[in-house]
């Protein structure tokens, strides 16, 4: 969801899906900032079945290993989440 003058929000059944949820959104606001950024004019569409190939790619079942290596980074960094 995003919220007029306040930013994005995002909701999951966990922890890490509200995360990647939240990440892979920011991400995609970013890069269009970019892209419009560069020009309306410069922007090249991707064709639908380049986008229908790369969803089902993209949505296959994953074993979740990017979330451990998520928190090993956070505890490296000595960032106080665990409380």
């Amino acid at each position: 969801m995003v919220l007029k003058n306040h930013g994005l929000l995002a909701l999951g059944g966990t922890v890490r899906d509200a995360f990647m949820l939240m990440y892979n959104f920011e991400q995609s606001c970013r890069i269009q900032v970019d892209a419009l950024a560069a020009g309306r004019d410069r922007i090249t569409l991707i064709a639908n079945s380049t986008i229908e190939r790369t969803r089902s790619q993209v949505n296959r079942p994953r074993e979740h290993r990017d979330w451990p290596a998520l928190l090993r980074m956070l505890d490296r960094r000595g960032a106080d989440f665990r409380s």
